[in-house]
């Protein structure tokens, strides 16, 4: 559903970096399920797509071009140096301690003219009208989210520092597009619409995943508490009490220098 998310937010793009169709090697850190590594095998066939993961969680059949790695995209790369053409990080949640190292380790292992690409929904809600209530149990389950990953170390405001990380590193041509994401079916646009179908499914089905365990072992606090909270927002959010709940992505494509 992100993966579908993510498309069709892009205007049924998979990435906003202007590639080339020969492009010869492609990296995606933290590739998940591996359906973005495929489909760009797919889109790309004469290049060699490689997706790291700490954990072989993805799908067994895959395009001969594309291939899946264990690595922490945190360690140091195992991969030669100035060898890709295109690297892609996507929805690094918790999961990434020191930014500047990664966007460094990036740089130092793309093409001159290579690109880098990150994307990130950043999960602090708004609204177009001004009409949010900041005590609706929506606004707390992404601050609570957003309190986790700065329990943890892992910075909950790091997608607002893509750009500087990236200039910082020595890349060129920087390039910043921040898009809101509704989080329920309000859009009249078809593709919003869809979106936020997705969002909301996604928001229905996967909150308590993203935070149990952060809410148990770095707060606390009990399963009960969650549920509760968890079931007052899925009550706001199929009520469309407030017509418009938005979070937003930010996509940084910037090229190697």
């Amino acid at each position: 559903m992100n993966h579908q998310t993510y498309t069709l937010l892009q205007g049924n793009r998979l990435l906003l970096a202007p590639i080339t169709p020969t492009s010869q090697k492609i990296l995606d850190l933290g590739r998940g399920t591996g359906i973005f590594a495929i489909d760009i095998a797919d889109m790309y066939p004469s290049a060699k797509v490689i997706g790291t993961d700490i954990a072989p969680v993805q799908l067994q059949w895959v395009p001969t071009n594309c291939q899946f790695e264990i690595e922490d995209a945190e360690d140091d790369w195992t991969f030669q140096k100035n060898d890709f053409d295109y690297i892609h990080g996507r929805d690094f949640y918790q999961s990434i301690r020191d930014w500047r190292r990664l966007v460094q380790q990036s740089y130092n292992h793309l093409k001159p003219g290579g690109y880098l690409e990150l994307s990130c929904v950043y999960l602090v809600p708004g609204c177009d009208d001004e009409t949010l209530p900041q005590d609706c149990a929506y606004v707390e389950v992404c601050q609570t989210f957003q309190a986790i990953g700065a329990k943890m170390e892992a910075d909950p405001d790091a997608p607002l520092q893509f750009h500087e990380h990236m200039r910082e590193a020595g890349f060129a041509n920087l390039s910043q597009t921040v898009l809101e994401i509704p989080t329920s079916s309000w859009p009249k646009d078809r593709r919003l619409k869809n979106v936020g179908a997705l969002e909301l499914m996604n928001l229905m089905e996967g909150a308590q995943g993203f935070l149990l365990r952060g809410n148990t072992k770095e707060f606390g606090r009990t399963r009960e508490e969650l549920e509760l909270l968890l079931m007052r927002m899925r009550k706001e959010l199929t009520r469309q009490k407030y017509c418009r709940l938005d979070g937003f992505s930010k996509f940084d494509p910037a090229t190697c220098g």
